[in-house]
């Protein structure tokens, strides 16, 4: 039957015994194809560099192929309707809309412009719950998504050696350690390139465990070493500190508290030598870039943001511009959670948590009830590539389709195996208290920061 009853107290997987959840097996959709279409597009983006797509509305066509496959989906349709996570999308949407609207003058065209955007990502989140309606198909998604970050991580590999990209991009800027690898599009950003990397790790890690094949494990070490070479060369220090979070929380989540500590601290000694890269960087500016004082800057411009106006903010999509009126510096925050308290108040901050709050929930629940060994893994594998997105979000602006991809997957395997997170009064509290916290912390780092405390 199916698990109607609400996650109970968090504690090491492996010390509980797994409940059997049973629900009636969906009919594979014929139609799933197009996901993977859409991912190359999302990765590769091929419309940004091959020639003779340079002028294709590609994302058009794209999304027009999925919402019109995504009517047949009649059983998927049902689910998607008791889905509470929806439902706080439409909220976001909302949110997005109005923080644009309240700003008067030119705001009805902003509120259009991201409501456009963020609508995209909306569609993508349903046509992945609706299009995925089998833990097999989940799987193969996950694989195909590994596969071409690999394919980007051996890019990064063949533009540093030859200083020139497949799509013909030059490396990222020189900040006196070398140039940095990017990719082109939604990618050209070392960071979020970075990121890309980062949220495969968690499924690689798990593949490379038991109940899986020994083939699996052994082309699940293949990727991991292939996939860390690429975040490595893109220099992103967001990327590398997300990696550690990444691992901590799949082995915490994999095994017992001190057999992970013992495992992850193997890993940190044999990769010692990042080290000395996060200490090099850190907030060095010795090479002029002020890269980490800039950073801070706009945090506390963020703060000032959302203090000026704390139920609208800014308006959404326009943190850069505020920034450039308050700091003169037309940048965006490197930081997810400034840049929504800044441009969405602190009612729409308050949302944005709740959209990884709420995944990371269902996933924790269905990690603890299913039976099944591969499901059970691949249920911690996403608990941790969310969490470890989440993570990364404190270092790079994360807020965009990608983010949306990593919850529709998490909704659809949390409805297949019967459960469907909902917000308690508990769950408010808690949010609150994130919310609150992650401000007073962002407020006491910056007053000690410009006071000179952390130079």
């Amino acid at each position: 039957m199916m698990v109607k009853e609400e996650t109970g107290s968090l504690g090491p997987v492996d010390a509980i015994e797994p409940k059997q959840i049973s629900v009636k097996a969906p009919i594979p959709s014929p139609l799933s194809f197009l996901l993977f279409i859409y991912l190359i597009t999302l990765y590769l983006r091929p419309q940004d560099w091959v020639p003779f797509m340079l002028f294709w509305p590609v994302d058009y066509i794209v999304f027009a192929l999925l919402l019109g496959g995504s009517i047949v989906q009649v059983d998927a349709w049902s689910r998607l309707s008791k889905l509470p996570l929806l439902y706080m999308l439409m909220v976001w949407l909302a949110v997005i809309f109005l923080s644009n609207l309240a700003q008067g003058g030119e705001g009805l065209w902003y509120a259009r412009q991201a409501f456009t955007e963020y609508g995209k990502s909306f569609l993508i989140f349903m046509c992945l719950f609706l299009f995925l309606n089998s833990a097999g198909q989940i799987r193969r998604l996950v694989w195909f998504q590994i596969f071409l970050s690999g394919l980007l991580a051996f890019q990064c590999i063949d533009q540093v050696a030859n200083g020139v990209g497949w799509a013909g991009q030059h490396l990222g800027w020189d900040d006196g350690h070398g140039g940095r690898a990017k990719w082109v599009g939604l990618w050209d950003g070392m960071n979020v390139l970075a990121l890309l990397f980062v949220i495969a790790f968690p499924f690689l890690i798990q593949f490379m465990f038991s109940p899986w094949s020994p083939f699996v494990r052994i082309v699940s070490l293949f990727f991991t070493i292939l996939i860390f070479q690429g975040l490595l060369l893109t220099q992103s220090r967001g990327g590398l500190l997300a990696s550690i979070v990444a691992l901590f929380a799949s082995l915490v989540l994999r095994f017992k508290p001190r057999t992970a500590v013992i495992i992850g601290a193997i890993v940190l000694v044999l990769a010692a030598p990042l080290v000395g890269f996060l200490t090099t960087r850190g907030f060095d500016d010795s090479d002029g870039s002020k890269s980490a004082a800039h950073r801070v800057d706009l945090w506390a411009a963020g703060l000032e943001m959302a203090k000026e106006n704390p139920v609208f903010g800014v308006g959404k999509m326009r943190f850069k511009s505020a920034a450039r009126d308050k700091t003169g510096l037309s940048l965006i925050a490197h930081n997810s959670y400034v840049e929504n308290l800044g441009e969405t108040g602190f009612p729409g901050l308050f949302i944005y948590i709740s959209l990884s709050y709420l995944s990371i929930k269902g996933l924790w629940h269905v990690s603890r009830q299913v039976s099944d060994p591969k499901d059970r893994s691949l249920a911690l594998a996403l608990l941790a590539s969310i969490c470890s997105y989440a993570a990364t979000s404190m270092f790079v602006t994360t807020d965009f389709i990608l983010f949306y991809v990593q919850l529709g997957i998490a909704a659809a395997f949390c409805s297949l195996n019967g459960f469907h997170p909902r917000l308690t009064l508990n769950d408010i509290v808690w949010i609150t208290l994130i919310e609150v916290g992650f401000v007073m912390f962002l407020r006491l780092f910056t007053a000690l920061f410009f006071a000179g405390a952390m130079s």
